[in-house]
């Protein structure tokens, strides 16, 4: 197994995996208000399909298959008290459904309760945080 890593073709591959993960750490870190960079389609893309990706201890997102054409689509987990940081998307349009739960944005104090969609269009900076365990269905639009 190790020969692979250290041949070219198995390197260049370890090169590639590690590259992806640092990327994807970045943007982890943008989601919880870390880095104030612009989370975008192309950031996205990065997290696995049908995996679930832990932002911070109390929040964790796992993408799902495309839905509707080109839209990108997430399931999220909050425990009471979990938020993203202040953080927004350049090219995507967000819209969160909240399945259960209770949500407020600390950008503009508006609380969302089961139903309820929370819509932020591009370039839009929001910070939302879980009043109580909350599950949203995430659609990202062009």
């Amino acid at each position: 197994m190790f020969s692979f890593l250290l041949s070219k073709k198995g390197g260049e591959a370890y090169k590639e995996v590690q590259k992806d993960y640092d990327n994807l750490v970045k943007i982890i870190e943008a989601f919880n208000g870390k880095l104030h960079i612009p989370i975008n389609r192309a950031d996205l893309l990065k997290f696995p399909i049908g995996v679930w990706v832990e932002v911070n201890e109390f929040v964790k997102v796992r993408r799902r298959k495309h839905r509707f054409k080109t839209y990108l689509n997430f399931d999220t987990i909050m425990e009471k008290g979990g938020e993203f940081g202040s953080h927004f998307h350049e090219d995507l349009i967000e819209s969160c459904e909240i399945e259960y739960g209770k949500m407020q944005d600390l950008e503009d104090n508006k609380i969302y309760i089961k139903g309820d969609v929370m819509e932020y269009n591009k370039g839009y900076k929001h910070t939302p945080i879980a009043l109580e365990k909350t599950r949203l269905h995430v659609l990202f639009k062009p």
